[in-house]
């Protein structure tokens, strides 16, 4: 089959090229790990855009949702309260203008 064919505009390249953001995410910060009574959840920098911060169960639901404003770095202190002791994810998802991009921190509830 000619070349001609398979191009949508002859002579022309079928090179697209896409503009690429380098985001460099930012890390979980969850102390004490584990922990028993609370955690105290952060990031290693503030983000350029809004975000928010889950706590998800064994079974993808979610404990507990912070929702915090660009300019903001605070941190969240999670006390919970009435949930069985296991393995949690801090999920943040970082809302861009097209994506949203999740980071997530493994925690352990040792409930006494």
């Amino acid at each position: 089959m000619p070349q001609a064919l398979l191009s949508p505009t002859p002579g022309k390249s079928n090179v697209y090229t896409s503009k690429r953001v380098d985001m460099v995410l930012p890390e979980v910060i969850a102390y004490p790990h584990p922990f028993a009574e609370s955690v105290t959840i952060t990031l290693s920098y503030q983000p350029a855009y809004d975000y928010t911060v889950s706590v998800i169960n064994s079974q993808g639901i979610a404990a507990c949702e912070h929702y915090v404003k660009k300019g903001n770095n605070p941190k969240i202190e999670w006390h919970p309260q009435n949930i069985s002791r296991g393995i949690y994810l801090i999920a943040v998802t970082i809302h861009g203008k097209q994506n949203q991009i999740i980071k997530t921190q493994k925690v352990i509830f040792e409930k006494f």
